[in-house]
C-alpha cells in the first residue's frame, strides 16, 4: 500500500511541475517526487523482506533519508513563503542541510558494515 501511495504522491507532484508556471516552484516539485520514490523504495525493500530470507540494512537508510527528504521540502516550502531575514541565516541553513545529508550516508554506511560484520560471525 505504502509503495502505491508513494507512486501516486510522485506522480502528482511530477504532473504538477510541468503544470506549474513559476521557475521557482520546480525545486519544491522535484523535492516532493524525491520523497514519492524514497516511500516506493522502503515499501519494496519491505516486500522483498517479507517474500525472501533477506534482511536489507539499507532500507533504515531509505526511511531515514525519506524523513530528512520531507523535512528540507517543509523547510523550503517555508522558505518560499517568509524569507530569511538575515543573509547568515541562509547559509546556517544551508550547513544544516549539508550535516543531515552527511548523517543519513553515516547511518547507511554503518548500517551496511554492521550487517556485513554480523553475517559474517558464527
Amino acid at each position: 500500500m505504502l509503495a502505491v501511495l508513494g507512486a501516486r504522491f510522485s506522480l502528482y507532484a511530477y504532473l504538477n511541475r510541468q503544470a506549474s508556471d513559476l521557475a521557482t516552484e520546480g525545486r519544491l516539485w522535484d523535492a516532493l517526487v524525491a520523497v514519492g520514490a524514497l516511500a516506493v523504495g522502503f515499501a519494496l525493500l519491505g516486500v522483498l523482506e517479507i517474500v525472501t530470507t533477506l534482511r536489507l540494512p539499507i532500507k533504515s537508510s531509505l526511511v531515514l533519508a525519506h524523513v530528512l527528504v520531507l523535512a528540507a521540502t517543509m523547510r523550503l516550502l517555508y522558505r518560499s513563503i517568509v524569507p530569511p531575514a538575515e543573509t547568515g541565516l541562509a547559509a546556517y541553513e544551508a550547513t544544516l542541510t549539508r550535516a543531515a545529508v552527511l548523517a543519513v550516508a553515516v547511518v547507511g554506511v554503518g548500517q551496511h558494515s554492521w550487517a556485513d560484520t554480523r553475517s559474517s560471525s558464527p
